[in-house]
């Protein structure tokens, strides 16, 4: 479980990545069950921002 640091870390990465949010932005009007392919695209984006990784 996340705790508070963690979750606003994960937030803020969010947010800052613009080409992540135009993806959760198409992904939430496909009107698909909740998690399909949000969390796969999140995954990816944090885990390459805490491993120093570039996004792409």
């Amino acid at each position: 479980m996340l705790n508070k640091t963690d979750k606003r870390l994960v937030v803020q990465i969010i947010k800052k990545s613009p080409d992540l949010m135009n993806i959760l932005k198409a992904i939430a009007q496909l009107n698909l069950p909740r998690g399909v392919l949000t969390a796969g695209s999140i995954r990816n984006t944090v885990w390459q921002v805490l491993s120093h990784q570039p996004i792409n």
